[in-house]
């Protein structure tokens, strides 16, 4: 391998390693997806997915049948979108406290 050969494969080392820590999965607005399509886009695992969908902090699920639950896209979509607003509010307001000290 020479020298540009390497230098491509640490790029692409770099991206993948990235898009490792991003989620890479999306939603179609429409539909309904089972737990282990949406946990790689949740900022939580398994166990708050089904704590939080019973207490009301995320969308509930549907059952579909006996051993299939699933989430409405758009459900789980419009949550993501307001965590990540809510998010922002926070460390926008964090950052003015700590500026303003």
């Amino acid at each position: 391998m020479n020298k540009q050969q390497e230098t491509k494969s640490a790029a692409a080392l770099k991206v993948d390693s990235k898009q490792k820590m991003m989620p890479t999965t999306t939603l179609p607005l429409e539909g309904m997806s089972r737990a282990s399509t949406i946990l790689p886009l949740l900022p939580f695992g398994s166990t708050t997915l089904w704590q939080w969908s019973k207490n009301g902090k995320f969308p509930a699920p549907v059952k579909l049948s006996p051993t299939i639950t699933a989430w409405r896209n758009r459900d789980v979509l419009n949550w993501l979108e307001q965590w990540h607003l809510d998010e922002s509010e926070i460390n926008n307001s964090v950052n003015n406290e700590v500026g303003g000290c």
